[in-house]
């Protein structure tokens, strides 16, 4: 009101107004529309005008002006607050409905409220707007906030019985993952990189009342057999979603009917591609549909510790089931700077990029090797999975330097140790390993004695069970190169600019209740 003198002696609640509320039960001031005021304003100067040139009645005008806009106003403000009260009581009744629906799928009232409350990323809540405009709750309304809420619900609801019944709780979970290891002894190990991990069945609606149910009762092994017969329907479920993800994340339609997928074709030979590199909420990558499988299995599998982060279980829980995606920024996405680089190597190792899967990479196993001045893993040799993810996210071009086959060979027989001794392999043959992982060299001993395998191939005869973690930021153990007595090409590869979808919310997640 400053700007406009004339109107100092008129009260605010003259005006148009709109209301910022703090929250649901406050309001923190008010806000005048300028349009409103501006013509407030002028009719003012006009009487103004009337009052100096002292025409006659102009003085009692301007009062009645002033009278008839507060009486105009207060109809008004009426009017307002009848329409809000009514716009509230229309959103309570859809609260009420909402939170009746989720009560009859078993969840209290104090976890649907602390679920709903949750931070949503940006995806979820471009997903939710959809439905959040009408106000009687239809079916499909509804669907959409089931499955972007509910795994945050279940979440709560497990975590808040795990502070009162945390002993029985992790001896039942315990139970579970040992008949889940006599599962998957009947699988080929290299099979168990592409399970859902212990904790993410443990969200299985049936399972999740075996296990959080009925304290007062003692779960005996049978009927953790008998419940856990769905785990091939979970597994395939599982393994659906995925794909589902991983192909639309490669800018593929998929339809999906009764959690039957219409898939497109040459999807598989897509998703094998080394050029179908991916990257989820923390920074981590994989290469092809199974090193993200491999990843996934490991991600999520504390996520009923109380310390676990909510964001990463409800990731390993929406991944039971394509629907629960919702569009989601935190769940795996296309990493189109990694796909750049993976791209150039190719073409430097004289493969075809439409064609080079991870295995033809693998085949060559050239080393690389970084020379910049900042780098933290400088003239330290680098298999090509190491290359792709050695890349500064602000950089415009990635330049690394690539040893040719006889260098690559002098270092791969000195280099093997920093990269076998880690206790992360198994025998592809047999489940002695089964949670008990060992270093290579341990593995192919094993091998070459239990199994007569007189020449052990990685990927055939012994795996590498523990996805490799990638990160530019952090050191890499492995052979020094010096530039002097190898021979090497230089690499640059120009990079696509950061798309705002290739950048997670990550800890900026919004809180905002989206069923309004």
């Amino acid at each position: 009101m400053r700007r406009h003198p004339k109107l100092e002696d008129w009260r605010g609640e003259a005006f148009v107004t709109t209301l910022y509320m703090l929250d649901d039960d406050a309001y923190d001031e008010k806000y005048w529309f300028e349009a409103d005021i501006l013509a407030t304003h002028a009719k003012c100067m006009r009487y103004n005008e009337d009052i100096r040139l002292n025409k006659p009645g102009a003085k009692k005008a301007y009062e009645d002006f002033k009278a008839a806009r507060y009486r105009y106003m207060k109809l008004v403000q009426e009017h307002v607050q009848k329409v809000y009260d009514h716009g509230e009581a229309l959103k309570r009744k859809r609260e009420e409905e909402i939170n009746d629906r989720f009560g009859k799928l078993g969840y209290s009232k104090s976890t649907i409220r602390r679920g709903i409350k949750c931070s949503l990323d940006r995806g979820l809540i471009n997903y939710l707007t959809q439905c959040i405009s009408r106000l009687k709750l239809i079916d499909a309304d509804w669907q959409r906030i089931r499955f972007a809420h509910e795994p945050n619900i279940a979440l709560w609801y497990c975590r808040e019985l795990q502070y009162s019944h945390g002993v029985v709780i992790d001896a039942r979970v315990k139970l579970v993952e040992s008949v889940y290891d006599d599962y998957k002894r009947t699988l080929r190990p290299i099979e168990w990189l592409r399970l859902p991990p212990v904790g993410a069945v443990c969200m299985v609606p049936s399972v999740r009342d075996l296990v959080f149910k009925d304290f007062d009762t003692t779960l005996d092994r049978a009927r953790c057999e008998e419940t856990l017969r769905i785990l091939p329907d979970v597994i395939s479920a599982y393994l659906t979603s995925v794909k589902v993800l991983s192909l639309r994340a490669l800018g593929e339609t998929v339809q999906l009917q009764d959690a039957v997928a219409n898939w497109p074709a040459g999807a598989d030979d897509r998703l094998a591609l080394a050029t179908s590199v991916f990257s989820y909420y923390d920074g981590g990558h994989a290469i092809s549909y199974n090193g993200l499988l491999a990843r996934l299995s490991e991600l999520g599998a504390d996520i009923l510790e109380p310390r676990s982060w909510l964001v990463e279980e409800s990731i390993s829980t929406r991944l039971l089931d394509a629907r629960y995606h919702c569009e989601s920024e935190y769940l795996p996405r296309l990493d189109s700077r990694g796909r750049s680089i993976t791209i150039g190597l190719a073409t430097a190792l004289g493969l075809d990029p439409d064609t080079a899967r991870p295995e033809d990479f693998d085949a060559l196993d050239r080393r690389f090797f970084c020379r910049s001045e900042a780098c933290l893993r400088k003239f330290i040799a680098m298999s090509w999975r190491d290359a792709v993810f050695h890349k500064d996210p602000s950089s415009e071009t990635y330049c690394i330097s690539m040893l040719d086959e006889a260098s690559s060979a002098a270092v791969r027989a000195n280099d093997g140790t920093h990269y076998a001794e880690t206790k992360a392999w198994s025998c592809n043959h047999c489940c002695a390993h089964l949670n008990d992982w060992q270093s290579q060299a341990h593995v192919i001993e094993h091998v070459l004695r239990s199994h007569a395998v007189a020449d052990p191939m990685n990927h055939v005869d012994y795996i590498r069970a523990l996805a490799p973690v990638y990160d530019y930021r952090q050191p890499l153990r492995g052979e020094n190169v010096s530039p002097v007595d190898v021979t090497y090409q230089d690499i640059a590869i120009e990079l696509p600019e950061d798309d705002a979808k290739d950048e997670f919310v990550g800890w900026e997640a919004v809180d905002w209740n989206p069923i309004i």
